[in-house]
């Protein structure tokens, strides 16, 4: 009783301290609800400043573990997609792909396949010109990777009896290699023949992994299958790192005088 007699008292010394209306209301009244309003406030406070993080937590971590097993799912339809292939049919289509780009960076080793895809046809590189840093990035919206091609323009000497075959084989050889322009000249049965050849060069650092490879992108389409059926009846000018450090033997033409001229 005397605790509440105490706290009767304290109101009524409160009171005294107001006027009799606040508001046009009663201060009793205003005072029977201040207590529970502060508990309220005191209340919505302590939500807002630990509760509230807490659910963003908790709903930031069900975010996470969604996502984890979205990614588990689609790993495992990559890998039963993969594991579903044969195997030496793929190993097939991977080296077919690998044969179709330069090794490296390098428009010597690029004048060195030309080299040996004239030897067949018996026609010689007489002069090549490569012009450093003129290796340009491609980037094709038909295509999932960014390649670059790089350039050589290169003459070469040989019977013009030859020449259709000796164009042919370019056009269909591995590395795949694009005549940009070309041009000849005869004499007597000789062909000489300047050209503007690119290939084309995938670097290591666009290499994707399976991780940021889609299902859509591991699935050969059509027209993928088409090139790789075409590129299949290519001739692979394989060259090795010794043959580029020996160098391209140029074309040097006979000092022996013509008896006829």
């Amino acid at each position: 009783m005397v605790g509440h007699n105490g706290g009767i008292f304290k109101m009524n010394k409160l009171k005294s301290y107001l006027p009799d209306k606040l508001f046009g209301k009663d201060v009793a009244v205003w005072l029977v609800w201040s207590m529970p309003v502060g508990v309220m406030i005191i209340l919505m406070l302590i939500f807002a400043r630990w509760v509230v993080p807490q659910i963003i937590d908790i709903k930031g971590l069900f975010n996470q573990i969604d996502k984890v097993v979205n990614e588990t799912k689609v790993l495992n339809e990559k890998r039963v997609y993969l594991l579903s292939l044969d195997r030496a049919e793929l190993e097939s289509k991977l080296t077919l792909i690998e044969n179709g780009v330069l090794s490296e960076e390098n428009s010597y080793l690029l004048v060195k396949i030309i080299s040996k895809i004239g030897a067949d046809f018996e026609y010689q590189v007489s002069d090549f010109s490569v012009t450093l840093g003129d290796i340009k990035d491609v980037a094709k919206k038909s295509t999932k990777f960014e390649y670059q091609t790089v350039p050589v323009d290169v003459v070469i000497v040989g019977p013009k009896a030859n020449f259709l075959a000796m164009i042919n084989a370019v056009e269909k050889s591995l590395p795949v290699l694009s005549i940009d322009n070309y041009s000849m000249t005869i004499t007597g049965d000789l062909a000489t023949i300047k050209m503007s050849i690119s290939a084309y060069y995938l670097p290591e650092w666009t290499q994707n992994k399976l991780e940021a490879l889609s299902l859509t992108d591991l699935t050969s389409n059509n027209d993928e299958l088409t090139v790789l059926s075409k590129i299949d009846t290519y001739k692979y000018y394989g060259v090795t790192e010794g043959e580029i450090k020996q160098g391209v033997q140029k074309f040097v033409p006979s000092d022996r005088v013509d008896p006829f001229y």
